[in-house]
């Protein structure tokens, strides 16, 4: 007599294949869809806000800052005619770039201090190699936040003395 398997008793889940590895796949797989759509959302929120703002592009994505951009922006800081101050920038950057090319220390604020590290000649001029330092914009050095005794919001880290 055949037996039926259909007539014996079976331990709960016994003879089936468990899913819940591809479960676990398809959660994370939807979880890192989620992330990798996030990203890609952040990702577009700032290109098209470097579109509108070219200082919010990174660093090696934004375009050299050009003479004749320099020059319009003295402008609009100095309020200055363009006329009047292209001579200047003009002559500031040529008196710059001899000092530079003399090996000169330069310590202007607020731009910093630029140091020449390396000099080499090449075919088509001279290739200078600069450290420029510039100076915390807070204008506070490490060793005045120590000497004064405050703490970083400005109070005085003791307590009132009790009388």
């Amino acid at each position: 007599m055949a037996t039926s398997t259909s007539n014996r008793p079976q331990a709960a889940g016994a003879g089936r294949k468990t899913r819940a590895a591809p479960n676990v796949a398809a959660q994370t797989t939807a979880t890192e869809e989620t992330d990798a759509n996030e990203t890609a959302e952040a990702r577009l929120d700032t290109a098209v806000a470097a579109t509108l703002d070219p200082a919010l592009k990174p660093a090696h994505q934004r375009r050299a800052l050009r003479k004749r951009e320099l020059i319009d922006l003295v402008v609009t800081r100095s309020g200055m005619k363009k006329k009047d101050a292209k001579p200047v920038v003009e002559a500031a950057l040529a008196v710059l770039g001899e000092q530079l090319a003399d090996g000169r220390e330069l310590n202007l604020a607020p731009l910093g201090k630029v140091r020449v590290t390396k000099h080499k000649q090449a075919t088509n001029g001279q290739v200078l190699t600069a450290r420029i330092r510039q100076p915390d914009p807070s204008g506070r050095r490490p060793a005045d936040e120590a000497a004064d005794g405050s703490d970083e919001d400005g109070s005085d880290p003791l307590a009132p003395a009790a009388e």
